[in-house]
């Protein structure tokens, strides 16, 4: 059985609870491309939506959406009017919409999916968690971090305990090195979701989900020669695979390459 879309985690602990025992085996497969599949998805869907794209465009487009096709195909194939392919701040801008707009696509999504995980939580300190773990995904927290994080008492650790299983049953956390630690979801545009809805609510600052966008390209815009280094770079990694691709087509239907 493959199980796919955003309630894995409820889906495989029901199955888990079913079949006892160790009969269910999981095998995950990440949901991002390696980055130069990542730029031929780019290409594909720009090609698609008949979008003409420069390299360093359909880097920064790659980048942002951390070769995650969903989220290649919400920038490339977006509904918003004032979208724009022709600048780095024009893409900013039509991801960011993406991503805040109550009517993208991607938004709905992301917000009907983190509400039911709340729903059964049902406790306002989640979203404090949701967004600390978030902000810092490359670091593992601790059960008693967490709990100094939102102020309770060590006699509350079990209850806590049982919250934190709900957020990774839900997708919205993971677990740690060990059952004590947890992490958060290796995905910039969650972090975004949970920074532009709950930052206000908790600590009453305006978030600026363009200026966090910004962040992950300053330094291309800023180093004109990284960039064309990595232009260069990427041409010839993109030629290897267009060539090693027609090679395994050739071979598959036995005909000889033109050249």
């Amino acid at each position: 059985m493959l199980v796919s879309g955003s309630y894995i985690g409820w889906m495989t602990q029901m199955m888990r609870d079913m079949f006892v025992g160790g009969r269910l085996r999981e095998n995950e497969i990440s949901s991002s491309l390696t980055f130069e599949e990542g730029m031929t998805a780019v290409y594909q869907y720009a090609n698609y939506n008949q979008i003409e794209l420069s390299y360093p465009l359909a880097i920064v487009i790659n980048i942002l959406a951390q070769s995650n096709p969903y989220y290649i195909s919400s920038i490339l194939e977006t509904e918003w009017s004032e979208r724009d392919f022709t600048s780095f701040s024009g893409i900013i801008n039509t991801f960011a919409y993406e991503i805040i707009d109550r009517r993208s696509e991607l938004h709905k999504t992301w917000i009907e999916y983190i509400s039911s995980t709340l729903s059964k939580v049902n406790e306002k300190y989640a979203k404090k968690i949701l967004l600390t773990l978030s902000k810092e995904r490359e670091k593992e927290f601790a059960r008693d971090e967490i709990l100094d994080l939102i102020g309770w008492s060590e006699d509350q650790e079990a209850v806590l305990e049982k919250k934190l299983s709900q957020l990774i049953y839900g997708d919205l956390i993971t677990q740690g090195r060990s059952a004590y630690h947890y992490k958060g979801i290796a995905d910039d545009v969650l972090y975004l979701i949970f920074y532009h809805k709950y930052n206000f609510e908790i600590y009453h600052q305006e978030s600026n989900v363009q200026g966090e966008l910004y962040k992950k390209i300053e330094h291309l815009e800023k180093d004109k020669k990284s960039m064309q280094s990595q232009i260069n770079e990427l041409k010839g990694r993109m030629l290897e695979l267009v060539v090693l691709r027609e090679l395994n087509k050739c071979k598959k239907e036995k005909q000889a390459l033109n050249i």
